[in-house]
């Protein structure tokens, strides 16, 4: 079995999923280089909605990734750091087919700028990607081989995959944000992508700031009773409130300025909440 470098894969995964990176950084040796393996996977399938124009080259890389990982022995894979030691993190801990096909089927709405139709869409397709992202890392870190955590990382998708999604507003604009249509009307996204201080679409941000908080809240008790291993792959959601502080604060000031970069204290959160634990 190929060991792809794993500068390669820290330098994939750095960029886009620093969050997952640093959780990984943290994990035992034994376990360390598969979790590095699938940040950097999850960040690719983050890349490639931005890195496109056309729905159709980012559908055509969505499936590369899908024949690149799947059982059948195709080598697509081959060539591809990234592609081979996910493909080998799949095999050493048996990751479920299903939901890694889940996870690369939710960039496919980004790619066509789909909303969700209301709120349980929502919380459907970021458990599918985000939360089917910390499954996995559950399955790597913990053994989690009886889906005994899965209703945590549904719900930490939800939390942690809006909190980062509302990060981004600053920089990417309302047109990006999963918002579903009985929060805002195309016609109101369409007027209000400008302006942030817009009626409905500031109602609408304090519905999806509301959502991810209530998430975080429901699984907060389930969380501090993991082991330090169970609870090594949520480590992410140590952002969730500080991404959420950052953004009322840029709303608070009407976006004049831009939300302050979170990247060095990242790395501190999360370690002082695997020392703690607390999330």
């Amino acid at each position: 079995m190929n060991v792809a470098p794993l500068d390669a894969l820290r330098q994939a995964a750095i960029a886009r999923e620093p969050d997952r990176y640093f959780a990984a950084t943290l994990a035992p040796e034994a376990r360390r280089y598969d979790l590095i393996a699938l940040t950097a996977f999850a960040a690719e399938l983050a890349n490639i909605p931005t890195q496109v124009r056309e729905p159709l080259a980012g559908e055509i890389r969505l499936q590369w990734w899908r024949d690149a990982l799947a059982a059948s022995g195709d080598q697509s894979a081959a060539g591809n750091p990234i592609a081979v030691a996910t493909r080998d993190a799949i095999a050493r801990h048996g990751l479920p087919a299903e939901i890694i096909d889940g996870v690369i089927d939710s960039y496919a709405d980004a790619l066509h700028g789909e909303r969700p139709a209301n709120e349980q869409a929502l919380s459907d397709h970021l458990s599918a990607g985000e939360g089917g992202l910390f499954r996995l890392a559950a399955r790597i870190s913990a053994g989690d081989e009886t889906g005994e955590l899965w209703p945590i990382s549904r719900a930490a998708g939800l939390a942690y995959g809006l909190s980062r999604a509302l990060l981004h507003l600053p920089s990417e604009g309302a047109a990006r944000l999963p918002i579903p249509r009985t929060l805002l009307s195309d016609a109101d996204l369409a007027e209000a992508t400008v302006d942030i201080r817009n009626p409905a679409l500031s109602a609408a941000i304090g519905a999806l700031i509301a959502l991810s908080q209530g998430a975080m809240a429901d699984i907060s008790p389930q969380l501090a009773k993991l082991s330090r291993a169970q609870r090594l792959p949520f480590l992410p959601l140590a952002m969730v409130r500080p991404n959420l502080r950052a953004l009322e604060a840029w709303l608070q000031r009407g976006g004049a300025t831009p939300i302050e970069p979170l990247s060095i204290s990242r790395l501190l959160r999360m370690t002082w909440a695997h020392a703690s634990g607390r999330l």
